[in-house]
């Protein structure tokens, strides 16, 4: 159950943290002066939080006192000890520690002069609800899977952490939703732990975790976690992300083409540029980088080599799709040849072939 601010200076509603009101602070003697400092300055309402809250001590020289000036403290909520004493450097310092009660705590450290005149200063502490969600970190692993059935890491492992104002993991159990956005029906699209594209699970600990399970189609994964800050679910926290990519299998297809508009390599020589498409088995195209062996026969013309998404003599690239330069001379226009390419793969060979008439130019 959420806790309610009690102070009175703050409106009833959700409290997630404090406003601070900053003044200066002018010593009331002039023969010493105290400084006052809280490190963290906003702390959860978890009894295992707290804030030291040190006191520094100096002359009207700039010297520190010496050690066992008694600093007295005090705090209008919480818990602190009512007198520490200096150190070698001045410093005297203590443990702030909540209570149940959520806001900007006032901490006022003190000390007596002769004159029966105080020195002292004040610092405030937000205290938090160390059970509410204000932020979610999600994360993924591995952030590359495979695609469906062709033998790789099919599966993602998402971990949402849901933190409170202070970034620590929430205290209390929360009820996440994961989404996955834009995302095609099964089976080209993934789903949450073979549950479908929306799926709900708890946090342990403040974290919650649940597995991305790869389709067929390749791309980005777009994932919306969320959950609610109240009771009554009328109040979200969320975070959109992008964590995990589906890439492609494998070679297991292809197909040849060829552009007959030729470039004048000069000598009677003519260019003519041909590509290999690359698959998987889903009919996604391939990795980048993968060679692509071209031929001819019969060997009246050359023809270079290719990588998958590789440069076009337009300076395109484009994915699974391998470039290669056939070369032939204008005596053999209008010959037939049949154009083959080949990538080997850890399963055997891949081949396509195209049978082609070389073009008048």
């Amino acid at each position: 159950m959420f806790r309610v601010l009690l102070a009175s200076a703050l409106l009833a509603g959700i409290f997630i943290g404090c406003q601070r009101e900053n003044g200066p602070t002018v010593p009331i003697d002039t023969v010493y002066r105290l400084s006052l400092t809280a490190e963290p300055d906003t702390i959860s309402d978890n009894p295992s939080s707290y804030s030291t809250i040190t006191a520094t001590l100096i002359d009207q020289s700039g010297h520190p006192v010496g050690r066992g000036v008694p600093v007295n403290f005090t705090a209008n909520f919480g818990t602190i000890a009512s007198t520490a004493f200096t150190d070698d450097n001045g410093r005297a310092a203590t443990l702030f520690l909540p209570d149940r009660t959520l806001g900007m705590v006032k901490i006022t450290a003190s000390m007596p002069t002769v004159d029966k005149l105080p020195v002292e200063d004040d610092v405030r502490v937000c205290v938090v609800d160390a059970g509410m969600p204000v932020s979610i970190r999600l994360t993924a692993a591995p952030p590359l899977i495979s695609v469906r059935g062709v033998g790789g890491t099919e599966t993602s492992a998402l971990t949402a952490e849901v933190l409170n104002a202070i970034g620590e993991p929430v205290d209390e159990e929360k009820t996440v939703i994961i989404d996955l956005l834009r995302e095609p029906p099964l089976p080209q699209g993934g789903q949450i732990d073979g549950h479908g594209q929306r799926d709900s699970t708890r946090t342990v600990e403040g974290i919650a975790r649940a597995g991305l399970n790869a389709g067929t189609q390749i791309g980005a994964k777009l994932v919306r976690v969320y959950t609610w800050r109240d009771n009554n679910r009328r109040d979200t926290v969320s975070v959109t992300a992008s964590p995990v990519a589906v890439i492609s299998g494998p070679p297991f297809q292809l197909d040849v083409d060829v552009n007959d508009k030729a470039v004048n390599a000069g000598g009677g020589a003519w260019i003519c540029e041909v590509s290999a498409r690359v698959w998987d088995i889903h009919r996604n195209p391939v990795a980048n980088n993968i060679p692509v062996v071209f031929t001819v026969d019969p060997q009246i013309a050359t023809i270079s080599a290719g990588l998958t998404g590789n440069r076009s003599r337009a300076w395109n690239s484009i994915p699974g799709v391998a470039f290669a330069d056939l070369i032939y001379h204008s005596v053999n226009t209008f010959d037939e040849i049949t154009i083959s390419a080949e990538v080997h793969t850890t399963g055997g060979m891949i081949t396509g072939t195209r049978e082609h008439k070389l073009p008048l130019q």
